[in-house]
């Protein structure tokens, strides 16, 4: 399988008209890519949280649909309205002076139509993202990693996300300032994991090809990432799950088994700017330690937790990051260039995932090599092999 590799430069840019409206171009690699949305149902056990019969698992499947060229260019939302609504009105918390009105509900994705022949020739990778943000957060860097060759799967977490819209329209809310100690943050990992498993076993199986006809995947080949508790949920997948050939950690701290248990898949650990192994809430110095095979550890320059989500593209996309807001944005974004971080964490991911899927050694050299030439990141800790 090739990967071909190139980059156009990442620029959004609003349309004229009564109320602006934010088109994200095209992703950055050679493929354009279709988003479709999916509610999985898990029969087999009742929502730990709404004690519901059954557990609905909302995932977007983000692939390949031929060379971005000539593919069928559609546009389509951000997030779901009653989600973007949301977003509006809560972000502004981290600061009243700043106003999101008409910004999440009018930003658009520059997307391909579906292409389900083209799917299956890519391999999977899942994506869990940070605890009580929603999957949408990360949909314009996971678009452009779907980009250089890859089937890409955001997962949302019921009951772990502040708001959740359903396909039907119903709209779930979830406190997750609740959710404090070790040994609660250890069970939103265990329901992640279940999930994640069952996500992929779902997606593998004939029955979902045979009611999905737009979706083809291969899942011989899944490796899996995710931010915060999310990078948390695929380290513990990893662990727990054979299938998963490798994964990476934007920023989480460790719970459950990984602090354990060890596990010979390659794995990268990118923490931002103000975190390290020496902070013990992150339990990141033990699970180190249980990273036996190909690992590392990246340090982001100039940046904050959120860094790795799409808050600082988005930001920047809507003019609200500049330098009269820089020192306010900075605890949430710090003060990376938007477009910068985007580019970076995707070309290092991209060449992390072609070392999990070739599983050739010279390709796991080309990824710290590449890490040290970005400029963005520092390697703070080496590989084993």
């Amino acid at each position: 399988m090739s990967y071909p590799r190139y980059r156009r430069r990442i620029e959004a840019y609003p349309l004229s008209g009564a109320l602006a409206r934010f088109i994200i171009p095209q992703p950055s690699g050679p493929y354009g890519v279709s988003l479709i949305d999916v509610e999985l149902v898990d029969k087999t056990r009742r929502d730990p949280y709404t004690n519901a019969s059954e557990r609905i698992i909302p995932i977007s499947v983000i692939s390949p649909a031929g060379l971005a060229a000539t593919c069928h260019h559609t546009i389509q939302s951000y997030m779901v309205n009653a989600t973007a609504a949301y977003w509006e009105e809560g972000l502004p918390s981290v600061n009243a002076s700043i106003s999101l009105n008409n910004t999440f509900t009018q930003t658009e994705l520059s997307l391909c139509t579906p292409v389900p022949a083209c799917q299956s020739d890519y391999p999977v990778i899942l994506f869990s993202p940070a605890f009580g943000t929603s999957r949408e957060f990360y949909h314009i860097q996971c678009t452009n990693l779907a980009s250089q060759g890859y089937n890409v799967i955001t997962v949302e977490a019921p009951g772990q996300v502040d708001v959740l819209t359903f396909a039907n329209g119903s709209v779930q809310y979830a406190d997750t300032d609740a959710i404090t100690s070790d040994k609660a943050f250890t069970a939103v990992v265990d329901v992640r994991v279940t999930d994640l498993n069952f996500v992929i076993n779902t997606l593998s199986s004939p029955a979902f090809a045979q009611t999905h006809p737009n979706i083809h995947l291969n899942t011989s080949q899944v490796a899996i990432f995710g931010h915060s508790i999310g990078g948390a949920a695929s380290l513990a997948s990893i662990v727990n799950n054979t299938r998963f050939l490798g994964g990476a950690d934007f920023d989480g701290a460790i719970y459950g088994p990984p602090l354990s248990h060890t596990t010979t898949k390659p794995f990268i650990l990118f923490t931002s700017s103000p975190h390290n192994q020496s902070l013990a809430v992150t339990n990141w110095a033990t699970a180190w330690k249980n990273l036996v095979g190909w690992r590392l550890q990246l340090q982001l320059a100039d940046s904050q937790h959120y860094s790795f989500s799409d808050y600082p593209f988005l930001l920047e996309t809507w003019g609200i990051a500049n330098a009269s807001t820089k020192e306010i944005l900075a605890p949430l974004v710090g003060t990376i260039d938007g477009k910068q971080a985007l580019t970076s964490i995707v070309d290092i991911m991209h060449s992390f995932f072609k070392f999990v899927f070739s599983q050739e050694s010279v390709q796991g050299l080309v990824v710290v090599e590449e890490a040290k030439s970005l400029g963005d990141f520092a390697v703070v800790n080496g590989t084993n092999t």
